[in-house]
């Protein structure tokens, strides 16, 4: 069934128990299907456009972490969920995290996919990874052509190189550009040390950086677990979508 409430586009599949998935920065729901096509024959899955992508609302916003809570919380009113599992991807991890925090009681679990809990380096091999984001942030508003050297990195898995071009072709530029300025700085280190929310921490093994990133989640969340995935990189889940 796919639906708007408030502006939000979702899409809801199966029954049991619900699992909302959270895509990355310029997706949309699209970026789980394989992982819908599986679990909606055991539970209830429900993908959502967060706000400012895919068929979901823009807003003019500069706190827009705050809009996809709102729009989570009154999506789960909607649909009668008192919790769910989160599964949250890239920059959707990002969101699950905030959204955890703020309503830990919503949250029966987390799956963080190739994710981040401190958005700047601590380190100076993370060093890269800020300049990985600032041209990401940047890349939201130059043509698609520019991007091609970039696409190429995902040409060994085909479903995720489909998706990542498809998605910037398609993404909501000014939107995409806000929604990743307002991150820098971001930390939830010290708030998910106090959040006993059963976790598990998925990420590629393709970029060392993001390695340590998603080890700085686990080793400061109270039980949690760590996945790490042999030869794939955000988006794990597309890349490697059996494991």
């Amino acid at each position: 069934m796919k639906e708007k409430h408030n502006g939000l586009f979702y899409e809801t599949k199966g029954k049991g128990e619900p699992i909302i998935f959270l895509h990355g920065i310029g997706g949309t729901h699209d970026m789980f299907s394989p992982q819908v096509e599986v679990f909606s024959q055991i539970a209830e899955t429900i993908t959502v456009d967060l706000k400012g992508h895919g068929n979901s609302e823009s807003i003019k916003t500069m706190r827009y972490l705050d809009v996809h809570c709102q729009s989570i919380l009154d999506l789960m009113k909607h649909l009668n969920l008192e919790k769910a599992i989160f599964v949250g991807l890239s920059y959707g991890g990002i969101v699950t995290q905030n959204f955890a925090i703020r309503y830990p009681e919503k949250v029966k679990r987390m799956v963080l996919i190739d994710t981040y809990a401190h958005i700047l380096p601590r380190t100076l091999s993370q060093i890269p990874l800020t300049f990985l984001g600032l041209f990401i942030t940047t890349s939201a508003l130059l043509p698609y052509k520019m991007l091609t050297p970039f696409f190429k990195k995902y040409e060994k898995w085909e479903l995720a190189h489909e998706t990542i071009r498809y998605n910037y072709k398609t993404r909501k530029k000014l939107q995409m550009t806000l929604q990743l300025i307002e991150l820098f700085g971001k930390s939830y280190l010290k708030e998910i040390q106090k959040l006993h929310t059963p976790t598990l921490v998925i990420v590629g093994d393709a970029i060392p950086s993001i390695v340590e990133k998603s080890f700085e989640i686990y080793e400061n969340k109270p039980n949690a677990e760590i996945c790490i995935i042999s030869d794939a990189m955000d988006p794990s889940n597309l890349c490697a979508p059996v494991e």
